[in-house]
């Protein structure tokens, strides 16, 4: 044995202070004949967690890739919501349909889980250039210069147009381009599912991988560090569609958007969509290559000794997998699809007979089934508390990624210190979502005082200065004698702010007939409408009156105002007074003041927001609430390891990952 180990020939030594002795040709890393002896030095627990945190992080990128192209996806080829909704579920239908056989197989002994997530990473990168693919097997984007034209000069119908009809052509071309869609829907959405079916083993059976081949101690800490990387995916995959649709679409087959009057700002410019595919299959192929080269187990860990090893073999004793003289169980093909199913039925009944077990899964659904509300969160930071959308979602990010972070290795550490029982995880997960069940309570009691909203709170002509004042005898609608002759739309939310303080559906229903566009600097813009006929006004000379105008009058469509960024009628043009509104008095003797005796009305296109200084409050409890929810993630994950058999503990994550997207989802 000695010399053996001098040379290099021969195992690790069974005298080395917790080593056990395992067999040579299973810790020999390569493929095939090609496994040289001194790259048994890799075959170690800390390389798979580098190899496979970037097959982690690989994967989610381009998950969230797709969300990030989706509006290109529907300007490119002409899809509506329903196909996009399609497409952006396939991955997950892929998955839900595999994940049971998948982690079943994988789990069985005998089988190589490296290599099966290696297997399943390289199912991902061509999933990924099949969803690049459309782009070469359809003509170039068509561009039609005068709607170029008209999307620059307007951006949508906004104003009251009276006695016009609206334009049904883009209802016509939405009709057209859903029957004309061809094979590369069909070839968008296969891919997707491929992509989902590939996804299926990597957090799975990697998790398992590692639990089995470190510390139980240090476990926690490995997969936690998987998981906080789970966590930089997203992120970084809107970045990376950020990224891409700078460039024009057809930029490879040599055609200049600039011919056509195209720019990133113009509502037709459809982005490389295709180009973020690429890169990322090839991400991925980079990231499947190392998995294929771990062995089908490392060295045990130093902590475990051959009688545990063996306890643990027969305590978990699997049907269907049988021992071959003590060593790992072979699979058997020759035995029936039916018998294996069979087995497959019973491992799923000792799984879902195991209480710890369950009352963990129902736990990670609960924390799964409040990230959810996280998507709209932005939205509602902007519409409750009047924040810009892009601080909203800087306030979000920097909510996110500390607690993920501290939640997660926070968590870990607790395990390892307090080393918990898998009832002791269960409780430890409990104790983390009741605390941020009840930290989302009084977030439901901090809100912003609402302004009216003409036609849906108060009806039009509405005093803001006295509300039991009502100028029309109309009652609740959106549609008004001021604006029936409008032909406003009723499917698009474009809120104005008028200087009453109250908020409009729309400049078209606040009976506004004029538009101009104020262009600030980059990208940003903001519309100032005049001539509304709506509002709620003074009479000149008669303070604290009001008349209210019963008709628009019909005017001039909207109009660029690239070279002037400000009006005499209104003193609501510039950015600074956009952040905030006044209050209704405050409102109504600005315009008094700013306007020629109140002759003129006008608006903004913003809801009205009250001064309102709440926000910090919500955010900080925010932020505790998802800490606590991210302090639960890993107190499950160890949990469901440590109450099932090591055979069964891949299936059972198998098994947890349905239920997450069945009921949490």
């Amino acid at each position: 044995m000695a010399n053996g180990n001098a040379n290099g020939s021969g195992p690790p030594s069974s005298h080395h202070p917790g080593i056990i002795k395992v067999e040579d040709d299973e810790i020999q890393c390569g493929i095939g004949p090609c496994k040289p002896r001194w790259a048994v030095r890799l075959a170690n627990s800390k390389m798979f967690v580098a190899s496979w945190c970037i097959a982690i992080f690989s994967n989610i990128l381009i998950s969230a890739y797709l969300l990030g192209i989706l509006t290109s996806l529907e300007k490119r080829f002409g899809l509506q919501s329903k196909d996009l909704g399609t497409i952006a579920s396939a991955a997950d239908i892929g998955s839900t349909l595999t994940v049971l056989f998948v982690t079943y197989y994988g789990g069985r002994m005998g089988v190589n889980r490296p290599r099966l997530i290696g297997i399943g990473v390289l199912c991902v990168a061509v999933g990924s250039f099949l969803s690049g693919m459309p782009h070469f097997v359809t003509p170039a984007y068509e561009v039609d210069t005068e709607s170029v034209q008209n999307a620059t000069q307007t951006k949508s119908l906004d104003v009251c147009l009276a006695n016009q009809t609206m334009d049904d052509s883009c209802n016509a071309n939405e009709a057209t381009a859903s029957s004309n869609k061809g094979g590369w829907y069909a070839l968008l959405v296969f891919a997707q599912i491929i992509m989902g079916v590939g996804s299926t083993p990597i957090m799975a059976l990697g998790t398992t991988y590692i639990d089995d081949h470190v510390m139980k101690s240090s476990a926690p800490l490995y997969i936690g560090t998987s998981y906080i990387v789970f966590g930089l995916g997203p992120p970084l995959g809107f970045i990376l569609s950020a990224y891409t649709v700078q460039f024009y679409v057809d930029f490879d087959k040599n055609i200049d958007p600039r011919i056509f009057g195209l720019s990133q700002d113009n509502p037709l410019w459809v982005g490389a969509w295709w180009l973020g595919y690429f890169l990322g299959g090839a991400l991925l192929i980079f990231a499947a290559l190392p998995l294929f080269f771990f062995p089908y187990k490392l060295e045990a860990p130093p902590e475990e000794d051959e009688t545990q090893v063996l306890n643990a073999k027969k305590k978990s004793f699997m049907p269907g997998m049988g021992m071959d003289s003590g060593r790992k169980p072979l699979l058997d093909p020759a035995r029936g699809l039916l018998e294996q199913i069979k087995e497959m039925v019973k491992s799923l009944k000792t799984i879902l007979t195991n209480w710890t077990f369950i009352l963990l899964a129902l736990t990670a659904v609960c924390a799964v089934s409040t990230i959810g509300a996280f998507s709209f969160m932005p939205k509602y930071l902007e519409m409750q508390f009047g924040i810009p959308k892009s601080k909203a979602n800087f306030l979000l990010g920097m909510i996110s990624l500390p607690s993920s972070v501290f939640g997660i290795l926070g968590s870990g550490i607790v395990i390892k210190k307090l080393k918990l029982s898998p009832k002791g995880c269960m409780y430890l997960s409990a104790l983390s979502i009741i605390t941020s069940s009840c930290c989302t309570v009084p977030l439901m009691f901090i809100n912003c005082p609402q302004s009216p909203m003409a036609g849906v709170t108060v009806p039009y002509g509405y005093n803001p200065n006295n509300p039991s004042e009502v100028t029309t005898l109309q009652g609740i609608g959106l549609i008004s004698s001021c604006n029936s002759a409008c032909n406003c739309p009723l499917d698009k939310y474009k809120p104005v702010c008028g200087p009453d303080g109250v908020t409009y559906f729309s400049g078209c229903h606040a009976g506004c007939t004029e538009e101009q566009i104020i262009r600030g600097p980059g990208k940003f813009s903001f519309s100032n409408f005049s001539n509304c006929g709506c509002m709620w006004t003074r009479t000149p000379g008669m303070p604290g009156t009001g008349k209210y105008v019963a008709t628009a009058v019909p005017g001039r469509q909207k109009r660029d105002a690239n070279d002037s960024t400000t009006t005499a009628s209104n003193p609501a043009t510039t950015p600074d007074n956009i952040a905030s509104t006044a209050y209704p008095s405050q409102a109504t003797d600005a315009m008094e003041d700013e306007t020629n005796g109140g002759a003129q009305n006008f608006a903004i296109s913003k809801p009205c927001r009250p001064p309102c200084d709440k926000w910090p409050v919500f955010v900080g409890i925010y932020f505790v609430a998802a800490l606590s929810r991210s302090f639960g993630f890993i107190p499950v994950i160890i949990g469901t390891l440590r109450a099932l058999t090591p055979e069964t503990k891949s299936f059972g994550f198998g098994v947890q990952q349905l239920m997450l997207r069945l009921l949490g989802k």
